[in-house]
């Protein structure tokens, strides 16, 4: 008969009975956990990846930190619990509240103003406009410009006064 089963089986009840001397709660170490998964999204629904996620439960302690993917998710293993999370995306920030109580787990979702990212520059909506209207105005003023040059350069001057009698 193989007694090395048994031997495994004798060492986790001394580890069991060594923590729950010590004062740890058998609970904390069969808790229930389930996956939060968070979605970040841009003002477009876009998935916004590389953001920063932090997942605070419900006494403010940190229990997950990390990055989201390139569409924009990321999945934690976490205790039923209440929880804050955090999103910064290249400045742009925003919080949201979630609750774990069921194994098949919670999504939250958290947008974030950012409406389109040119060059690695993320943009609101209002930065993205400007940006265009900017573009408007030099290209029109570079047109005058060289529109003016040009009259200016095909003109034949006008003949000089007569002299004076």
């Amino acid at each position: 008969m193989d007694k090395k089963p048994m031997k495994i089986g004798l060492m986790a009840l001394m580890v069991l009975t060594i923590l729950s001397v010590m004062g740890v709660d058998r609970n904390v170490l069969a808790q229930n956990t389930a996956p939060l998964t968070v979605q970040v999204v841009g003002a477009q629904g876009q998935g916004l990846g590389a953001a920063l996620v932090e997942i605070m439960n419900s006494a403010g302690t940190t229990v997950f930190s990390g990055f989201t993917n390139d569409q924009g998710i990321i999945r934690a293993e976490v205790p039923y619990d209440s929880y804050s999370i955090s999103v910064d995306y290249k400045g742009f920030t925003n919080t949201a509240s979630a609750t774990v109580y069921a194994p098949t787990g919670t999504v939250q979702i958290v947008a974030v103003n950012v409406y389109v990212e040119l060059f690695g520059y993320a943009m609101t909506f209002a930065t993205f406009t400007l940006w265009i209207v900017i573009l408007i105005v030099l290209v029109l003023i570079i047109i005058y410009v060289l529109f003016r040059r040009r009259s200016k350069a095909g003109r034949i001057p006008p003949p000089p006064p007569p002299p004076p009698p």
